[in-house]
C-alpha cells in the first residue's frame, strides 16, 4: 500500500463546482500565483533562520492546499511546521527544499489539468 499522499485530489474543488472547469480552472490559478510568492517568502524565512516566520507561512500554505486538495503539499507543510518546533535549522531548511519539489510537481500537474 502506498503511503505518499496525492499530489492532487481533484474531487476536493469539484465536489463544491462540480463540472465548472472554467471557475476551478481560475481558483488553481489563484492558488498558483499566492502560493508561489509564499513559497519564495517562506524560503527566505529559512534561509534567514526566522522559525516563526517559517511556522506562519507553512501554516498557511496548509490551509490552501487542503483548500484545492494539494495533499502531498499540504503534508510537507504539516512536516514543516513540526520540524519548527525542534528549532534545528538545518533540517527546517531540508524540508523547505523538499516542499520545493512538491510545489514544483503539484505545478506540473495543475499545468496538465488546464490544458484538458
Amino acid at each position: 500500500m502506498n503511503s505518499e499522499p496525492q499530489v492532487l485530489n481533484r474531487t476536493v474543488l469539484a465536489s463544491s463546482f462540480g463540472d465548472d472547469r472554467e471557475l476551478i480552472n481560475e481558483i488553481y490559478d489563484l492558488f498558483k500565483n499566492t502560493t508561489g510568492e509564499m513559497i519564495e517568502s517562506l524560503e527566505k524565512a529559512a534561509e534567514d533562520g526566522d522559525l516563526e516566520a517559517v511556522k506562519g507561512y507553512a501554516h498557511s500554505i496548509k490551509g490552501s492546499s487542503a483548500n484545492i486538495g494539494a495533499n502531498a503539499l499540504q503534508q510537507s507543510m504539516i512536516e514543516i511546521e513540526a520540524v519548527c518546533t525542534g528549532e534545528n535549522l538545518e533540517d527546517v531548511r531540508e524540508m523547505v527544499r523538499l516542499s520545493k519539489v512538491e510545489y514544483s510537481t503539484l505545478l506540473h500537474e495543475l499545468d496538465s489539468l488546464e490544458c484538458t
